[in-house]
């Protein structure tokens, strides 16, 4: 089962996760083998013992990438069942707001991001491991190039470093080695470990967008039955309308031990009006989903003018059925996009007749824009009975064959009922029409009546013969009394727009100055690189523990990024109605913002903002080291400073700018 708001999440934040771990980090990985394969053309010999503890590289990349997956697979499960709590309350939040729900469902959206976290960490402590066993070997590989009496820290060393430089020059004296092939080939491969070590950064982001893959591609993949897609199948000029429905069995996927329809049968004439009538959970609108072919029966068949429906091209179909459901759909566009959205190849005077037919003509020309009036996420702007004409005249725009109405004036007052049922009527006529009615008043003068429990039919007639055998419908009759009881709801014509508040998602609280003083301990290991010449001098070298770096940083980034989501659904759920009627804060808009502003965060913080802070001390450290050792050498190498620093400003301004060009299409992406 896939809800709105993870299929929301798997097609916004999955799709960021394949594109950052396939960008540079894949170019990187290019890099490392191009380098290797150099040192071997020039020097075979030395490569190959310098590249001696590569398998153990990547045996610890193969297992950690294998495990990480798994991780992140899980983080994602827990990011998608947030998001789907995130559209489920965004788009009733107005519900929500009433009863006071919001704590509620804040809790709730938390519930998941912990387990993501939870998760998350676990996925960057096993990265970490992996840094501390690549910088290890990175560091016995360097001890490759020092002469043996230099230092002994460990015997696996001292057994490399005792062929290091001396095995460079036997192949000098012995097989016509250069000094240059011989430093060539030991910088080549160093560099390419090197880049090992800037790769166990990128094997996160590659098992990241592995496992957003494999949920990606597992939606692109899912075969479907009934493919609205497809070219093939009977389309016909003349289509008359006839249903027939023959011994229809039926249960949800979801719910396969649960029948809902049991033997249905009834016919359905050209021209002929027929209601569907029942209590709660009796079938009705089951039996208006699968003539539109949302489902396919388990057993009987439906037959539209003597042929099966499967046998039709299902887009042709549709396009002779028109649809008013209880609660109309309305897109968050004007009420000329809405209109035409039954009709696409519909005119301008098209447009108008289904609208006078509708009864929605005249209310649509008080509009301030008229037809181009954008009527906010889900028709806001409009009242419950200006939502429905419109969705008729949506119905209507295509000339439909068929009409189905489930319960198409259930949700209105009196007032509204007397005027969509009015268009409804107008819109029956000619037509094959199917209704579901809750208020048996509409239905009086239908041509046939069929009543159902528990998804077989009882009773079967119209109003005047099943009134007189004073059975089922006789009872809904009378428990109805004929009188709808007077249900006043204040409808709003015009709305007056509110400035909206301004989101605060960062409040200094007690507890993030403890999240951040927990991650202090890692700032002695960011210098690490630069002070390495120094502990080349001492024989009581020890090598670093990286998964230590890795899990703080790692903790700090995941809590962040928790604290960032929640943070900001908070402040949502905190603003006034108004707020969510504006275009940029509909559901679509304000789900995307959730699922990527935080992972943006994310990617400059944590383990990421290890990185760049070793990288600034180290290099502030070893401008200290240079000076302290050759002030000289430290000056010329200083003068290429303002060029590399150039480069980075502005490749980092260039990604800024197309980043914020991505997060825009994708939460425009996101409002549909």
């Amino acid at each position: 089962m896939h809800t709105t708001g993870e299929l929301n999440l798997q097609l916004t934040d999955n799709i960021h996760k394949i594109r950052d771990g396939i960008d540079d980090k894949l170019g990187s990985v290019v890099e490392l083998i191009s380098t290797c394969t150099g040192a071997l053309i020039i020097g075979w010999k030395l490569t190959l013992v310098v590249l001696s503890c590569s398998p153990i590289i990547i045996a610890s990349f193969i297992v950690a990438s294998k495990i990480t997956t798994r991780l992140t697979m899980n983080e994602i499960n827990a990011y998608g069942k947030s998001a789907a709590v995130a559209e489920e309350v965004i788009s009733s939040v107005r519900t929500v707001l009433s009863y006071n729900g919001q704590e509620h469902e804040i809790q709730r959206y938390e519930r998941y991001l912990d387990d993501a976290k939870k998760s998350g960490i676990k996925r960057h402590t096993v990265n970490g491991i992996n840094v501390a066993i690549c910088y290890l070997l990175i560091y016995w590989v360097y001890a490759l190039g020092i002469p043996s009496d230099a230092f002994y820290p460990c015997i696996f060393v001292s057994l490399f470093s005792t062929q290091g430089f001396w095995y460079g020059a036997q192949l000098i004296w012995k097989e016509n080695y250069t000094i240059g092939n011989v430093y060539t080939v030991f910088m080549t491969v160093v560099i390419g470990i090197f880049r090992i070590q800037r790769a166990t950064s990128f094997v996160q982001a590659l098992s990241r967008a592995r496992a957003a893959a494999y949920i990606v591609w597992k939606i692109i993949d899912e075969p479907s039955n009934i493919n609205n897609y497809l070219e093939t199948g009977l389309e016909k000029d003349d289509l008359i309308g006839d249903i027939h429905f023959s011994n229809i069995h039926f249960s949800y996927p979801s719910r396969p031990d649960i029948p809902i329809l049991k033997g249905l049968s009834f016919d359905v004439k050209r021209g002929q009006t027929v209601a569907l009538v029942g209590l709660s959970g009796s079938g009705k609108s089951t039996c208006i989903q699968l003539l539109q072919r949302f489902y396919d029966p388990s057993s009987g068949s439906i037959l539209i003018d003597g042929k099966q429906i499967n046998e039709y091209n299902l887009k042709w179909l549709r396009q002779h059925i028109g649809v008013v459901s209880q609660e109309p759909v309305l897109f968050h566009t004007t009420i000329r996009q809405n209109i035409l959205l039954g009709s696409d190849s519909a005119t301008d005077e098209e447009m108008y007749q289904a609208a006078k037919m509708a009864n929605a003509h005249a209310f649509i020309m008080t509009l301030p824009d008229k037809y181009e009036t954008k009527i906010g996420e889900r028709g806001a702007t409009l009242s419950g009975g200006q939502k429905q004409r419109i969705a008729i005249a949506r119905a209507l725009i295509r000339d439909p064959k068929i009409l189905l109405l489930d319960e198409a004036t259930s949700a209105l007052d009196n007032e509204s009922e007397k005027i969509v049922q009015e268009a409804l009527d107008r819109a029956a006529q000619s037509r094959t029409t199917l209704v579901i009615a809750h208020r048996l008043s509409t239905i009086r003068y239908a041509d046939k009546i069929i009543v159902m429990q528990q998804g077989e039919i009882v009773e079967e007639g119209n109003h005047e013969s099943l009134m007189q055998i004073k059975s089922v419908y006789y009872g809904l009759v009378q428990q109805q009394s004929l009188r709808q009881a007077e249900e006043e709801e204040e409808e709003e014509e015009e709305f007056e727009q509110k400035k909206a508040a301004e989101m605060f998602l960062f409040d200094q609280t007690s507890s993030d100055y403890f999240d951040i003083r927990r991650n202090h301990g890692s700032t002695i290991v960011s210098i690490s690189p630069s002070i390495f010449s120094l502990l080349y001098r001492n024989r009581n070298y020890t090598v670093s523990e990286e998964d230590n770096e890795s899990y703080l940083f790692a903790c700090s980034g995941e809590i962040l990024t928790k604290r960032l989501r929640s943070k900001a659904f908070r402040a949502i759920l905190r603003q006034e109605s108004a707020y969510f009627d504006q275009a940029q804060h509909s559901t679509g808009a304000l789900c995307t913002r959730l699922a990527t502003e935080a992972s943006a965060v994310q990617g400059a913080s944590g383990v990421h903002f290890g990185i760049i802070f070793q990288s600034l001390l180290s290099m502030i450290s070893g401008i200290f080291l240079g000076f302290a050792f050759s002030w000289q050498l430290t000056l010329l190498i200083m003068a290429f400073l303002p060029f590399l620093l150039l480069g980075s400003i502005s490749r980092i301004r260039l990604t800024a700018r197309f980043e914020r060009k991505d997060n825009k299409i994708l939460e425009n992406a996101g409002k549909v």
